[in-house]
């Protein structure tokens, strides 16, 4: 693998500029170990340069968006419970995935 093969690898990735920086110190990390394993003699990733973009961060819905939300996801569906979920259980994003029907007692959500 060489430079130009980390780039080609990143470059495919689009205008995704966290996945592109995420993927450089993955194989960057992957080089040290083949390194540290004696399978190669170099890192080809210390070369490369990954641009971060400026971001004005994750834009948060206004009333109107949450409304044409709840509009199109009645109760009921998966999609108006993980919403719910998400907004009313003050539980991280991963914690609402874990959560399933075992956390449910006596008609509560307990989880640790």
């Amino acid at each position: 693998m060489e430079p130009k093969h980390i780039c080609l690898a990143i470059n495919a990735l689009g205008d995704a500029p966290t996945t592109r920086v995420r993927i450089k110190r993955l194989l960057s990390q992957l080089m040290q170990f083949a390194i540290n394993n004696g399978w190669r003699d170099d890192d080809p990733t210390t070369s490369i340069k990954v641009k971060r973009q400026k971001s004005e961060g994750i834009h948060a819905w206004t009333d109107q968006e949450f409304d044409k939300y709840l509009l199109k996801w009645g109760s009921g569906t998966i999609q108006r419970l993980a919403m719910s979920l998400m907004l009313y259980t003050g539980q991280r994003r991963s914690d609402v995935v874990r959560m399933g029907p075992g956390d449910v007692q006596n008609g509560m959500i307990y989880v640790r």
